[in-house]
């Protein structure tokens, strides 16, 4: 018979057999993007709480830090793959934790945003790429600012043979 399995045992097993997925993020605390000219900071707010946030086209994901996340009680979830994120002082770090659908607020626009738990220090959330992209934010490098696009509504590709062409301009001839 075999001894149960420990809570601790069981996620060192699960951990080893997650496929593993590799991320980037640009700055890790907020002294770093002050001193920065190169990147956006701003506000935003989770459950009504205000939060500081960069907007970092150089990260792949969207992160809060560990402080955040407790301090606001979010609750969390584990990704089904280990994130291996670069950071640019001091190497990678696994990660696996993440909030799902977070309420955000920005500008009085609400979003609902997956943000992975990544130490950070003086900056709450980095709403990367992943963020950026899916809801047509342009960085506006020289305002500092960021600028919300629409979607571009799909055209309708429906074209025309060369014979439909000349038929209709001989018909309209």
């Amino acid at each position: 018979m075999n001894a149960p399995i420990t809570r601790k045992e069981q996620q060192r097993l699960e951990g080893a057999s997650k496929p593993r997925a590799t991320g980037r993020v640009f700055s890790l605390s907020g002294a770093e993007a002050n001193q920065s000219e190169d990147l956006i900071q701003g506000m935003c707010f989770i459950n009504g709480t205000p939060l500081i946030v960069l907007y970092d086209s150089g990260a792949t994901h969207s992160f809060i830090s560990h402080a955040c996340m407790s301090k606001l009680k979010l609750p969390i979830s584990s990704l089904s793959f280990e994130l291996i994120v670069e950071k640019p002082t001091s190497g990678s770090v696994s990660i696996s934790d993440v909030c799902l659908k977070c309420p955000l607020s920005i500008d009085g626009r609400n979003f609902m945003v997956d943000l992975i738990c990544l130490p950070l220090s003086q900056l709450d959330v980095i709403l990367g790429m992943d963020w950026l992209s899916s809801n047509h934010v342009l960085l506006n490098c020289a305002d500092k600012s960021i600028i919300f696009g629409e979607p571009i509504e799909k055209v309708s590709k429906d074209y025309l043979t060369t014979n439909q062409v000349t038929t209709s301009l001989q018909e309209d001839a």
